[in-house]
């Protein structure tokens, strides 16, 4: 059974990640980074990341929980091309994320940042330094697209003038109710 293209946009909107992901081998030396796009979702639900892990062939990984109070959960990723062309299927259905796919999809378009498919093998001197730090704009741009975006639907006009988390406009705590009253359904 696959999952439907406009399902897997809802689970990357709520539960997933898109990101540029910096790597550097083992092999490699401490200047060379590889960056690729990645799309990540990490649940508690195995049995719906091993689907995924099925209909997109990518390994199943499970992770152990950081303590004792968390259940262990499976991750799904998808890097490189097969990032590229799952983006350009799901960002039509995409909400919340749809700036940041945007974004990835510029970065993978852009020539200069392409070349040698993600790696700096061959590249040299002043090239090397160039088309390193146009990756890594590309990167910290994207990290600091995440920080600040509420999505396309956010103004915060329904709970205040941007809220503190667990405060209301007026620097109340925010329970159930106040929320509810704020958007006018208590």
């Amino acid at each position: 059974m696959n999952i439907d293209i406009r399902y897997l946009a809802g689970l990357i909107d709520g539960e997933g990640c898109i990101t540029i992901f910096r790597h550097k081998t083992l092999a490699c030396r401490d200047d060379h980074w590889t960056y690729r796009p990645l799309v990540q979702i990490g649940m508690v639900y195995k049995p719906l990341i091993f689907m995924l892990c099925q209909q997109f062939n990518v390994p199943f990984k499970t992770m152990r929980p950081r303590d004792e109070s968390r259940r262990s959960y499976a991750v799904w990723t998808v890097r490189g091309q097969k990032c590229i062309d799952l983006l350009i299927e799901i960002e039509p259905f995409l909400i919340v994320k749809k700036e940041e796919a945007q974004f990835v999809l510029r970065y993978w378009n852009d020539p200069e940042v392409r070349l040698k498919g993600g790696t700096m093998k061959g590249v040299h001197g002043e090239a090397r330094e160039a088309l390193k730090a146009k990756r890594e704009w590309y990167r910290l741009q994207l990290q600091a697209m995440k920080k600040t975006s509420f999505g396309p639907l956010w103004d915060g006009s329904e709970l205040g003038e941007n809220p503190m988390p667990g405060e209301s406009a007026e620097g109340q705590p925010r329970t159930k109710q106040t929320v509810l009253k704020a958007v006018g359904r208590a």
